[in-house]
């Protein structure tokens, strides 16, 4: 599996699968809000460097548009 195919299957693919398409899986106006902000990217380095991803920090978690976490 891919890190771009891992992250659909926790985003756009989950959504779909629940028949909730129309309120998560992607950021959009009028959706959940969703989203974790990290300190790297875990696209690049999931397909350069796996084993970094286990290096990298949380900056900020948004949950239903609603901040949850902040590093500060």
């Amino acid at each position: 599996m891919t890190p771009e195919e891992a992250l659909r299957a926790y985003t756009t693919w989950t959504a779909f699968a629940s028949a909730r398409e129309d309120l998560t899986g992607t950021l959009e106006e009028g959706k959940w809000a969703d989203i974790t902000v990290m300190n790297l990217d875990p696209l690049n380095v999931g397909l350069m460097n796996p084993g970094q991803l286990l290096d990298g920090s949380i900056y900020l978690t948004v949950v239903n548009g609603k901040v949850v976490y902040k590093d500060v």
